[in-house]
């Protein structure tokens, strides 16, 4: 769990075992089909947090980071 004190841009949903299994295997090139749909999905949706507002009112470095983590999600 995130410290109340974490800056926005460094917060993001925990990663499920099967999340976690799912990159894993998909990193080294061994995933199911199954494992391909879910590690892409938890780099898309969680880590990269593409579809979420990406604008921290009066800090221009935390929404720049957030952006950039996104773009990464929607590539």
């Amino acid at each position: 769990m995130m410290s109340p004190d974490t800056p926005v841009a460094f917060q993001m949903p925990a990663l499920s075992k099967h999340d976690c299994v799912a990159i894993k295997a998909l990193s080294v090139g061994e995933a199911t089909p199954e494992q391909q749909v879910a590690a892409m999905a938890a780099i898309i949706k969680k880590v990269s947090n593409a579809y979420q507002l990406q604008f921290v009112p009066g800090s221009s470095d935390e929404s720049t980071f957030l952006a950039g983590r996104a773009f990464v999600g929607l590539k």
